[in-house]
């Protein structure tokens, strides 16, 4: 989701946080699986995972292309989640599934830090995610 223009603050409650918000779109979080393990690193070491370099390489978060304001949503707990790979569904859920609804998860981070205009929030998948380890899909 993206903020709007007038958004600037900070501890804004649940109620009031979608008044805030500019619209949604669509952001795929990416994983490098091959770069998930260390090399020369005990597997029993906390060390062992590589966290950032997994998400961390051009391209790993595209999003978008379009933002849709929030008064064009008719439900925003219950939008359906869907991610097709060469045609074949590979994750298929809804907001519904959210622990915590988007306005929440908006309150909970203004009470953390200031949120301001232009900001965008991703927040987690609703479920589906590895549904299936493979295919393994590699750039090419």
């Amino acid at each position: 989701m993206r903020l709007s223009s007038d958004a600037t603050a900070a501890m804004w409650r649940s109620a009031d946080a979608l008044e805030f918000v500019a619209g949604v779109t669509v952001v795929n979080d990416l994983s490098a699986r091959d770069h998930l393990r260390r090399k020369g690193v005990a597997a029993d070491s906390p060390f062992h995972f590589d966290w950032v370099s997994q998400k961390s390489f051009d391209g790993a978060l595209p999003m978008g292309p379009w933002l849709c304001p929030l008064d064009e949503i008719e439900d925003l707990g219950n939008l359906a989640i869907r991610l097709w790979v060469n045609d074949e569904l590979m994750q298929d859920s809804s907001s519904s599934n959210l622990i915590f609804s988007v306005a929440e998860q908006v309150a909970h981070l203004s009470s953390r830090l200031t949120l301001r205009p232009g900001d965008v929030i991703a927040n987690r998948h609703a479920g589906g995610v590895r549904r299936r380890a493979r295919p393994f899909l590699e750039s090419r």
